[in-house]
């Protein structure tokens, strides 16, 4: 009889002791002509909205330079407005080096347009499952995150409940942070990983995110959220499977509902 090794997490330790899962993070970053519409034109440019949006995307980065230095976090970072633009991207784990990270992220252009969250969920799915299928070649694992940024609401392609419903299917933790008062928030918050509480968080205006880094932190680095409020009756094999259900473009909408109910 053939035996399988199942892959296991691989740890790294902060100076405190503690271990903590190796992670892949991808950042999608809002970058919507709403970003900057809620902006004086004549403000400083460090008050300006995408300046901020950066800068918050930035520390986060330089806080995570530990593991980020060692191999034991990979990055990737997506800006997105009416379509998702390849030119715009950091691969995950292209920039290994916090320092050249940070300094990328400081360069990203301002791109305007309409808000295509479902385009970018769509292709930090793409980026994470390939690097799934590599780890499992090697017999690693690494935790998945997608932390999604935006201050408004989906408005291109098809709702992005379903691709981020994939998303949490194959694994990967959504973290969401929501900004300004004009964010869908009854959506982020079912986008969410569960329970959605921990994982949406929401910043009143763009200035509010500067104060917002330890909790995003929290969620990354050693997470241990708190227990859903419904029990997951899936085991992983019965989960792959609803997968490939949705996957399936021959089942409607309102059947694939009806399944993720149980969940």
């Amino acid at each position: 009889m053939k035996s399988s090794t199942v892959a296991r997490p691989v740890l790294f330790t902060f100076e405190d002791g503690g271990n903590c899962s190796e992670i892949d993070a991808i950042f999608l970053i809002d970058s919507s002509l709403s970003v900057r519409e809620l902006c004086p034109i004549d403000v400083h440019e460090l008050q300006d909205n995408w300046s901020l949006i950066l800068k918050f995307v930035s520390e986060v980065v330089g806080e995570m330079s530990k593991p980020l230095n060692s191999g034991a976090a990979r990055v990737g970072i997506i800006t997105y407005s009416t379509s998702v633009s390849v030119d715009d991207v950091v691969g995950l784990g292209q920039l290994t080096d916090a320092s050249t990270l940070r300094r990328r992220i400081s360069q990203l252009p301002f791109l305007g347009g309409n808000t295509n969250t479902t385009g970018a969920l769509r292709l930090a799915h793409s980026q994470l499952r390939a690097a799934r299928s590599t780890a499992t070649d090697t017999k690693t694992s690494r935790k998945q995150y997608v932390i999604l940024l935006t201050d408004g609401a989906n408005n291109v392609d098809a709702p992005p409940v379903q691709i981020a419903r994939l998303l949490k299917l194959d694994d990967v933790r959504l973290i969401i942070v929501g900004i300004s008062e004009y964010v869908d928030e009854a959506q982020l918050k079912e986008m969410a990983s569960a329970p959605a509480d921990y994982s949406y968080i929401y910043a009143s205006d763009f200035s509010h995110l500067n104060r917002l880094v330890g909790q995003l932190l929290d969620r990354l680095l050693c997470s241990n959220p708190p227990p859903a409020q419904r029990k997951t009756l899936c085991s992983l094999s019965f989960r792959r499977f609803i997968y490939e259900l949705i996957a399936d473009e021959a089942w409607s909408p309102n059947v694939t509902l009806e399944i993720m109910e149980i969940a």
